[in-house]
């Protein structure tokens, strides 16, 4: 995978990246549409665990955590792509 397929895959998950920076709920819907497939599989830790579409990341993690830490806000610190053996296209962010 070449360095500018890396940077194109990380772009595409801009919007959802900037939405979490400082958690505008109707800025992380928006971005959610326009990122995520409507019946994306999303892969989190306990206690979320495995999350089917972009409104029940919303409604069942993200929304709840906000409520939980009003000043709630995402930094990522590491964003990387690349293809799985599959061949599949993966973005990972830590943060």
């Amino acid at each position: 995978m070449s360095a500018s397929e890396r940077v194109a895959a990380k772009q595409v998950i801009a919007p959802f990246r900037s939405a979490l920076y400082d958690f505008d709920p109707d800025d992380l819907r928006r971005a959610l549409e326009s990122v995520f497939a409507p019946d994306a599989v999303v892969r989190l830790a306990y206690p979320f665990e495995t999350l089917e579409g972009p409104q029940s990341l919303v409604d069942k993690a993200l929304s709840p955590l906000s409520d939980a830490l009003p000043d709630l806000e995402r930094r990522d610190a590491i964003v990387m792509a690349g293809r799985s053996t599959g061949g599949e296209l993966w973005v990972g962010c830590r943060g």
